[in-house]
């Protein structure tokens, strides 16, 4: 339930994106997404969830180079 609300959290910021970053995770494979939401969410247990889907966009970004730190 987590990874499909983050998976559609990311895709509705790339739908209103209008840089490069609007393609954000479009190579992510669905067990990188998990394995990066459970470490985040491990990592700091008070954050909110989509705190957490915000981080792991910017990254995704960051990763496939659709945006700079």
């Amino acid at each position: 339930m987590y990874l499909s609300w983050a998976v559609g959290f990311i895709s509705g910021a790339n739908m209103f994106d209008q840089s490069d970053a609007r393609l954000t995770g479009s190579k992510y494979t669905p067990d990188s997404f998990l394995l990066w939401l459970k470490n985040y969410c491990t990592q700091k247990p008070l954050a909110v969830f989509v705190e957490a889907a915000s981080k792991l966009r910017e990254e995704l970004a960051v990763n496939e180079g659709l945006k700079s730190r």
